[in-house]
């Protein structure tokens, strides 16, 4: 097992390396899993960093576009506008039968 210091000086070398690189709005945080998620943002995309803590590996690092194109958080999502009520497709089936 790594000492403390060596675990806490990769993360901030990574962190060091994200600032230099433009990177702005740096935050690390632990997963639930106990590993080191570092987000930082540059020109309108996110990065995502998943570091092993004790050895100091990354074992994650992608990019996220920071526009919310494509998941369901986006409040003004206009894609399910055509029917408004979804639970009452089933009903409508029924009238086939008459």
């Amino acid at each position: 097992m790594f000492p403390i210091s060596a675990q806490a000086a990769a993360v901030d070398d990574i962190v060091a390396q994200l600032a230099a690189q433009g990177f702005a709005d740096i935050e690390v945080t632990s997963t639930m899993l106990g590993r080191v998620r570092i987000l930082a943002r540059r020109n309108g995309r996110l990065r995502e960093l998943i570091v092993n803590p004790r050895t100091g590996e990354v074992l994650r690092d992608v990019w996220i576009s920071d526009r919310d194109d494509d998941d369901d958080h986006d409040e003004d999502d206009d894609r399910d506008d055509d029917d408004e009520d979804d639970d009452d497709d089933e009903d409508d089936s029924d009238d086939d039968d008459d």
